[in-house]
């Protein structure tokens, strides 16, 4: 009869724990990248120069010392973790151009100078990914509860992937599948928030998770975003 009652409470503890279970918002976020990275077919070759030229100034003592002249550096990205390369591709547009194509020529990598083209496609790149690198960072980084950034963060990147998909250039269709990606895996949270969700996408397994309200109220509760996430947001006038 014990044994049967110990088995008893462990499935109730398994519906309870299914009851309070929430997503994982940096893994969402992550899916929601690389579902844009691989649209990206146009920005493929100045990443490849990007990382080339950051090995390159790991390599080389004398392209390491030219860039700490000047107190500057470009980390390698680490494969695990998108957000790195975004920073990698931040730091290398830091660098005047001519500064780095000395470098690059001085070590006869020519092939990896960045033309005015691929500058202007990394720019785009950075813009667009600025919002989910920092709300990754961020929640990497946080020691307290980090449930509170999930809503700011995902109304945030929405309108502003809506702003740059009117004036990308290059990066169009990398900036639209991301869109449709976050309304594909946040569509639970968007809805709550009265943000249009295309019907026609299919929805992920994340939807109605975070449909839950918990990530309305968390934000509300926490001290750095209390009524400001909404009352400072694009949200119309009716939905704040």
């Amino acid at each position: 009869m014990e044994s049967d009652r110990d088995d008893d409470d462990e499935s109730e503890l398994s519906e309870a724990e299914e009851l309070v279970r929430l997503p994982c918002f940096v893994h969402s976020l992550q899916l929601v990248v690389h579902d844009g990275l691989k649209e990206g077919a146009s920005i493929r070759l100045a990443l490849a120069k990007v990382a080339e030229t950051a090995k390159l100034t790991h390599q080389s003592t004398t392209a390491a010392e030219k860039l700490h002249d000047i107190k500057m550096s470009i980390p390698q990205a680490v494969p695990t973790r998108w957000n790195s390369q975004f920073l990698t591709v931040s730091k290398t547009l830091d660098i005047p151009n001519v500064t780095l194509n000395e470098l690059l020529t001085e070590q006869k990598r020519s092939e990896l100078l960045l033309t005015i083209k691929d500058t202007a496609i990394l720019r785009e790149f950075v813009a667009i990914f600025t919002l989910p690198a920092e709300a990754t960072t961020r929640t990497q980084i946080e020691r307290d509860v980090s449930i509170s950034l999930v809503g700011p963060s995902i109304l945030g990147i929405y309108f502003d992937l809506a702003n740059e998909a009117k004036s990308c250039k290059y990066l169009g269709t990398l900036c639209n599948t991301l869109i449709a990606s976050l309304q594909q895996r946040f569509s639970g949270l968007l809805l709550n928030l009265e943000l249009p969700v295309d019907s026609k996408l299919k929805r992920r397994n994340t939807f109605a998770l975070f449909s839950d309200e918990i990530f309305l109220i968390a934000p509300f509760l926490d001290a750095q975003f209390r009524l400001k996430w909404i009352t400072q947001s694009a949200l119309s006038q009716d939905t704040k």
